[in-house]
């Protein structure tokens, strides 16, 4: 039982973080600064700096990434194509391919 409720409060947490984004520390707004230097707004209001992983994740229709701030706090985004425009979800996904040095799309 404790274990069930371990695995549902995490749920209700991502939930909250990633796909419902009240969470104050749900990533908003992402500005690609400089190579790999991003500067993400949380929806706190709280900006901070933060590097780019190279652990990123894509498919066609998703696209997960992950940062690290100056503390060693890690941030993630998870992006659907129906979120941006089209054309700038592709340009992301070519940015990501060319700067993380992957060669699959």
């Amino acid at each position: 039982m404790t274990i069930l409720l371990a695995i549902l409060l995490s749920l209700w947490r991502a939930v909250r973080l990633h796909i419902s984004m009240t969470h104050s520390d749900a990533v908003c707004a992402v500005a690609w600064l400089d190579a790999h230097v991003c500067q993400l707004r949380l929806s706190s209001g709280r900006e901070i700096k933060t590097r780019l992983m190279p652990q990123v994740f894509m498919l066609p229709w998703l696209v997960i990434m992950h940062f690290r701030s100056d503390g060693g706090r890690v941030h993630h985004l998870v992006l659907l194509p129906d979120m941006l425009e089209r054309e700038v979800f592709r340009r992301l996904r070519v940015r990501l391919m060319i700067e993380l040095n992957q060669a699959d799309v």
